[in-house]
Parts: structure tokens; C-alpha cells; sequence
């Protein structure tokens, strides 16, 4: 899980650990953004709107938790330039 002023983020893997952590944070109105590092069909057929993927084998692209934020803007803003269209 990650933050970013109030935005959280969780980065999940391929278990049900990960799916009732969605659970719980969606309950409480706290997840905005789940980054997929593996595939999760319980996830990603629960929360579809809120998912981007990142493929696990790419991680050496990663140089800080900072990059992440990058990304998760870069597909927010794409999200949003198509729903304003």
C-alpha cells in the first residue's frame, strides 16, 4: 500500500490476502487507485474502474516509490482527458 496526500494506493499481487485488503479499504472509502502486479480476477472483476496494471518483470524500471505516483498520475490524467471528451 502506498499513499500520497490522501490517495491510497494498493499495490497487489495474486491472493486473496490482497482481495479482502481491497475490501477493507474500499468499505472505509479509502482506496482510490490498485496497481496489479500479478493477475487477480477477483479484483480486477470487483473494481475494474479503479485497476492499472503493472507487469512484475518490469520492476527494475522502478527507482523509487516516487516513480509509482508518476505512473499513477500518468493514467489518471489519460482517464480523465477520455471522460471529459
Amino acid at each position: 500500500m502506498a499513499t500520497y496526500k490522501s490517495d491510497i494506493i494498493l499495490i497487489a499481487g495474486s491472493g486473496d490476502f490482497a482481495f479482502e485488503a481491497a475490501n477493507f479499504l474500499s468499505n472505509k472509502e479509502k482506496l482510490n487507485q490498485i496497481v496489479l502486479i500479478s493477475k487477480n480476477e477477483k479484483i480486477f472483476n470487483k473494481y475494474k474502474k479503479i485497476i492499472s496494471s503493472f507487469d512484475i518483470r518490469d520492476i527494475e524500471n522502478i527507482d523509487t516509490i516516487d516513480s509509482i505516483f508518476i505512473e499513477y498520475n500518468k493514467i489518471l490524467n489519460h482517464k480523465l482527458g477520455h471522460i471529459q471528451k
